[in-house]
């Protein structure tokens, strides 16, 4: 009996998809494989580790060179030579350029064999325990993928239809998110098989290693060539990010404004000088301005440090600042008011918070957010009659729209 061809795509080990890229490709780290320089002589089998690719025979199987024809985008490629997977595992294992990444384009063309046969969950584990994606080619003309633990199917307009096509396949895993989106033959929202499905493995945090592609078949062979990985280098995530810290009860906090950031989902962590880790949060996105905090633990009052926030595609931003005492001092005090005087950054807004006592609640002071036309902003709270004491938080917000 045949079985199926599928793609297993992880963290620690990938598999199955496309949007054919190129390593020239401005601003993208990228890598493309193909057999470029295999031998001319169809059925000569491939050595595991030949340019780069890694094959694993199952009992019996064989991975050959052979020559095909390849339909793609309407375009007709004779006499190409390509991998002819029979009971096998083959894959390409990526180098330092797309490791750790967060945010991966994955592709490949596969002419694959179709059954709707569902992949044990053994048969998924000896791949990739860790698999990001689990996707195959069913008899029935549905493309088959686990959407976290669950088996989903779409038929996609009967789009896979036949053994002796080619098919483009692409994956984006979005791994700050630990979903991915699955499209057939092209990138475009009319191809898009499904959006944000969740991965199979939580357990699969970043790009690494082999994208692997399993063939079962015992009769028929599959195949499989110009599989392609890439990351985009050259957008950064926001367009300006401003940094200051403070002393708080909790310790020293790092706090980093970012303006019109542009993607939701996307891990941002932020680095000491000698590249220790302060910590990560994740984007928001939606082109609009957020205010992260993470805790330094080994920053000092008075000390000046030099940080750095970095986003899952490496772009990075360096800010030095010097850690304040406080974050807002007390300047004046009358019977009827307070002066509240805080460390601010130009074209933000802010509210102020008030409570009589820490067990009360706060309640908002200003009707209207304060703008901040300076790095210093101050603001007189008036008291209710009798306070003699008041206790105040101060909450950045967005810049003034």
């Amino acid at each position: 009996m045949k079985n199926m061809m599928r793609i297993v795509c992880a963290g620690v080990a990938c598999g199955f998809l496309v949007s054919v890229m190129t390593a020239s490709a401005v601003g993208v780290n990228a890598e493309q494989h193909a057999f470029t320089n295999a031998p001319n002589t169809a059925g000569t089998v491939i050595p595991d580790g030949y340019e780069g690719w890694i094959v694993a025979n199952q009992s019996g199987g064989t991975s050959v060179f052979s020559t095909a024809t390849i339909h793609v985008y309407g375009t007709t490629i004779t006499d190409r030579i390509v991998a002819k997977l029979q009971n096998s595992t083959i894959g390409h294992d990526y180098t330092n350029a797309l490791d750790q990444r967060t945010n991966i384009w994955l592709s490949m063309r596969i002419r694959p064999v179709l059954n709707a046969t569902v992949p044990t969950t053994a048969e998924i584990t000896n791949a990739n325990a860790n698999a990001a994606a689990v996707v195959w080619f069913g008899s029935d003309s549905n493309v088959y993928y686990y959407n976290g633990g669950l088996l989903q199917s779409n038929s996609f307009a009967n789009v896979v239809t036949n053994e002796t096509s080619w098919y483009v396949v692409t994956a984006h895993l979005k791994y700050a998110t630990t979903n991915y989106d699955l499209f057939i033959n092209s990138t475009n929202d009319a191809n898009r098989v499904v959006s944000d499905i969740g991965f199979y493995s939580v357990n699969s945090t970043s790009f690494t290693n082999p994208v692997k592609v399993i063939e079962k078949s015992t009769v028929d062979y599959s195949y499989l060539d110009y599989v392609g990985a890439a990351t985009s280098t050259n957008t950064a995530l926001a367009a300006q990010i401003f940094m200051r810290a403070y002393l708080t009860a909790e310790g020293v906090v790092i706090e980093f404004t970012t303006i019109q950031e542009q993607a939701a989902g996307v891990v941002m962590s932020v680095y000491r000088a000698d590249g220790s880790l302060v910590g990560t949060v994740i984007s928001q996105g939606n082109n609009g301005s957020y205010t992260y905090r993470l805790i330094d633990s080994l920053a000092v009052v008075g000390g000046s440090y030099n940080y750095s926030v970095v986003d899952d595609e490496g772009i990075t931003r360096q800010a030095q600042v010097t850690v304040g005492d406080q974050f807002s001092t007390l300047v004046e005090m009358t019977a009827t008011s307070i002066k509240l005087n805080w460390k601010s950054v130009p074209g933000l807004r802010y509210d102020i918070y008030k409570a009589v006592s820490l067990s009360d609640g706060f309640t908002k002071v200003n009707a209207d957010p304060i703008l901040a036309s300076d790095y210093t902003t101050s603001c007189d709270v008036p008291l209710d009659n009798g306070v003699t004491r008041a206790f105040f938080k101060i909450r950045g917000l967005s810049p003034n729209p």
